[in-house]
């Protein structure tokens, strides 16, 4: 930012403190009076355009006094101070009651049409997700419901936000004071977080399946290796090995796997018979019955 737009920002901010040549009130719930300009306000809001219009026929066109009265006095503030600063800055100093002003924040971005404040206020909203911060410090089940109480079902934003933090900690989301109750009352943010869950079981149903050569087991998982020594685990057995032995035994089966009836315990068996060749041995999972892969192949079931 130059000196010249520093400049120029420090003196609107300068006419918000001072009141000078004011043509507007707006008053809080507290009482707190400001004198600010039509002209800015307007340039940046169809909020304050509509109601300042003559044409509108609004009490407010005529008195020249907007009353914001049901929004907590500091979120207002916030939203003068935007108009004037094209940012916003806040005093408050405990972590639960700063993430709920800036969720706030967007909520009267929202309500006032003011888009570059909603930009700002979930920026800073995102920050906490970044941090990590724990959910309780947040009062995490407060701000749920506050997101989803003052946004459209359109206006992603923050809705987006609250399903992956809480996606993030699960198990700990589920454990908070009220966090199931809350979930009963906000049907919308129950059904975006199953829809979210959703998304990513059918991601995983479709991802590449691999046997393991520590175990046998069938794993399924997206390898995207940095480079030719990149290894990985195996969830079941800890077995440690580089993404181009896996692709050895990568399925040839993007669906349920082929089933063999087992000569010894007459179970049926599941398994991947294309890792190995014909005769590769193969165990079975109930009674540890060993085959040659060409041996299981002649008792493949027909039927599931």
């Amino acid at each position: 930012m130059d000196d010249g737009t520093k400049a120029g920002l420090s003196a609107f901010g300068d006419l918000l403190d001072s009141g000078l040549f004011s043509d507007l009130e707006v008053l809080t719930g507290d009482g707190t009076k400001y004198n600010v300009h039509k002209a800015i306000l307007c340039a940046q809001s169809s909020f304050f355009r509509n109601a300042l219009s003559l044409q509108s026929g609004f009490l407010e066109a005529r008195t020249n006094v907007i009353r914001l009265e049901k929004d907590e006095p500091a979120v207002v503030r916030a939203l003068l101070e935007y108009c004037y600063r094209f940012n916003y800055e806040h005093n408050v100093e405990e972590l639960n009651d700063a993430f709920h002003f800036h969720i706030c924040v967007y909520a009267l971005g929202e309500t006032s049409c003011v888009q570059g404040l909603k930009d700002r206020a979930k920026e800073r909203v995102e920050f906490f997700e970044w941090a990590h911060y724990d959910l309780e410090q947040l009062d995490f089940t407060l701000a749920v419901k506050t997101i989803y109480n003052t946004t459209k079902a359109s206006d992603r934003g923050l809705r987006d936000l609250a399903v992956r933090m809480t996606r993030r900690s699960f198990d700990q989301a589920m454990e908070l004071d009220g966090f199931q109750e809350m979930m009963g009352e906000v049907g919308q943010f129950s059904k975006d977080l199953c829809h979210s869950l959703q998304k990513d079981l059918k991601a995983f149903e479709d991802a590449p399946r691999y046997s393991c050569q520590g175990c046998r087991s069938y794993i399924r998982m997206e390898l995207q290796p940095e480079n030719d020594l990149s290894m990985f685990y195996c969830p079941y057995c800890k077995f440690l090995n580089l993404a181009s032995e896996w692709e050895l035994g990568k399925s040839k089966y993007p669906g349920k796997l082929p089933t063999y009836k087992c000569p010894d315990c007459n179970k049926r068996v599941a398994m991947d018979l294309c890792a190995g060749g014909r005769k590769a041995k193969t165990s079975c999972y109930h009674c540890a019955t060993s085959l040659t892969n060409e041996k299981w192949k002649c008792r493949e079931s027909k039927c599931d």
